[in-house]
């Protein structure tokens, strides 16, 4: 009872120091760890997955002084998590893991060599060298060209052969030298069972034995994602949850403290109607739930963002920030924005049942994306939507649906959602972008393969919908029988005097009549958006001409952002 009573302390503390240190960085959590009076036993309390998750946040090089005092099962646990790139064993993520470890004290080395699995060295020494059993006959001993470098284990039985000059050496006849101090039976014969053995095939077993430890260490595999991912009609259940919440019973405390969320920081402050939530929270029961159901499912989208490769800091932080993003349009949309009903729900509704519907939730938006991406001509290098509407399109499109930043800011980039306002402004951007492909097929006789064919390849991403409303409409003004056929570069002169006719006094001007026409024709009900979109073309044209000085034409190769040219 009091080695519980001890490890629960130890977590409490270690929980505190990266809450509190956290925001500082990754090396003031070590510091503050490593400067603790207990600071070994800090360290031995943290899961393997905990220690490796700030190893990766933090830095490898930089956590030397921490991997010094790994357990062997934190050695296991870093080398399972972090030497492979989904079901593909990585070397030099290996070598570099080994090399922090040679750095430290001499035990250290020891204890990460009695972590190492047989399947595991096997692995690095196939893909690092080829090992040749000796005969001790002479025609062996010249069968290796000057193009190898050839060294003998220290019982003179193999040749280890490299390739000349390779820079992986030092760090193989190291562990092989290793292994034979430690002991010289046992190293000869993994040695003889690797100069026999196909590394694929070594790779595709052991894989599965590595994926049963990493899903005990909380880390879904790809059948479990699916699950969770599957769509789960948000109204439905919306409907259920609202009906039987005061009926449910009060999800089950956690067994203890999680750390692991602490690691993660999930910075609900980055998502306001979270934060309002959680700062209502007094129930520290309540919170510990929140903390490891979005732990959990931050690994799930881990794993889905880095395709299995859970070193990757980038996907991690990805996974994380969905994780937190997607569990909060669930939350916002089950309690439709009231906060104390949000408060109530989390200590009654597992977090990955408000994650599948905001996820769900984001389904429709996908599939919306996915049929524009085929109306704009993808395949045939095309790009309909003009920005902000093309990252609008692009982010929405994705495995897990983004937010373009471009329509509420000048920032590029993707985002996760953080709101339902934000999904609802993304939704009425699709839905214009529908209406803009619709007009393009129905008025304009859009055909992308048509339309790709007429036009240079290099030039084709510059063909959008205000590019084929402004070709349209100089084709009217020109008399051209089809509104789409490019225009001939001679005829630029003319735009100009249509477009910007030059006034009494010499200077050049918008055409009253024109815009008075546009604005005639988008008057009426069923042309409002049509006169929208042409209003929109007639000022990309009339920007384009302003920037030449009067009396100047442009040249064809700047107005064809703008212009279908021939």
């Amino acid at each position: 009872m009091n080695d519980r009573h001890t490890e629960l302390a130890l977590r409490q503390t270690l929980a505190d120091l990266v809450t509190r240190n956290r925001k500082k960085g990754g090396m003031e959590v070590v510091n503050a760890i490593l400067d603790h009076p207990r600071s070994v036993e800090l360290i031995h309390s943290m899961a393997p997955e905990e220690l490796f998750t700030l190893v990766v946040a933090v830095g490898r090089e930089d956590c030397t002084d921490l991997v010094a005092h790994a357990t062997e099962e934190q050695f296991q646990g870093l080398t399972d998590l972090d030497t492979w790139k989904g079901s593909e064993f990585s070397p030099e993520r290996f070598e570099t893991l080994y090399a922090i470890v040679r750095s430290t004290e001499d035990e250290a080395v020891e204890r990460f060599l009695d972590s190492l699995e047989d399947e595991t060295i096997a692995l690095y020494l196939l893909h690092r060298v080829r090992i040749v059993q000796r005969d001790m006959t002479p025609e062996q001993e010249d069968a290796f060209s000057d193009e190898l470098e050839v060294m003998r284990t220290p019982d003179e039985q193999f040749f280890l052969v490299f390739p000349a000059g390779d820079p992986n050496t030092p760090a193989v006849k190291d562990l092989v030298d290793r292994l034979y101090s430690r002991d010289n039976l046992d190293a000869a014969d993994l040695l003889r069972h690797v100069a026999t053995e196909d590394r694929d095939t070594v790779e595709a077993e052991f894989s599965r034995f590595r994926s049963s430890r990493i899903r005990t260490m909380g880390f879904p595999e790809q059948g479990e994602i699916r699950e969770l991912l599957a769509y789960y009609n948000p109204v439905a259940a919306k409907r259920s949850i609202r009906r039987r919440l005061d009926a449910l019973p009060t999800l089950k405390a956690a067994t203890e403290m999680p750390l692991l969320p602490a690691l993660y920081g999930f910075g609900p402050e980055q998502i306001p109607f979270l934060k309002q939530v959680v700062g209502t929270v007094e129930d520290d029961r309540v919170l510990s739930l929140l903390a490891e159901g979005l732990a959990w499912l931050a690994n799930a989208q881990i794993v889905l963002a880095t395709d299995g490769d859970l070193a990757d800091e980038a996907g991690r932080r990805l996974g994380i920030d969905q994780a937190a993003s997607l569990l909060t349009l669930g939350l916002e949309y089950v309690a439709e924005g009231d906060v104390p009903l949000a408060a109530r729900i989390l200590a009654r509704v597992r977090a990955r049942t408000l994650f599948r519907i905001g996820h769900s939730l984001l389904i429709p938006l996908r599939q919306k994306a996915h049929e524009l991406v085929d109306l704009a001509g993808k395949e045939h290098g095309l790009q309909l939507f003009d920005p902000p509407l093309d990252d609008v399109v692009r982010g929405a499109s994705l495995d897990v649906p983004r937010r373009a930043l471009s329509l509420d800011s000048d920032k590029h980039g993707f985002a996760e959602f953080r709101s339902l306002a934000e999904l609802r402004r993304t939704r009425q951007a699709l839905l214009q972008a529908r209406e803009i492909a619709r007009f393009a097929a129905e008025a304009l006789y859009l055909v992308p393969e048509s339309l790709a064919r007429s036009i240079p390849e290099e030039r084709r991403l510059a063909v959008t919908h205000t590019t084929l409303m402004a070709t349209a409409l100089v084709n009217g003004l020109l008399g051209s029988e089809s509104i789409l056929t490019p225009v001939p570069a001679e005829s630029l002169p003319v735009l100009l005097d249509l477009v910007l006719p030059v006034g009494p006094e010499g200077d050049r001007t918008l055409n009253p009549r024109l815009k008075e026409a546009i604005a005639r024709f988008a008057s009426a009900g069923a042309n409002r958006f049509a006169g929208a979109l042409f209003d929109l073309s007639l000022r990309k044209l009339e920007d384009l001409f302003r920037k030449f000085p009067s009396g100047t034409v442009p040249d064809p190769k700047l107005a064809a952002p703008v212009l279908l040219l021939q």
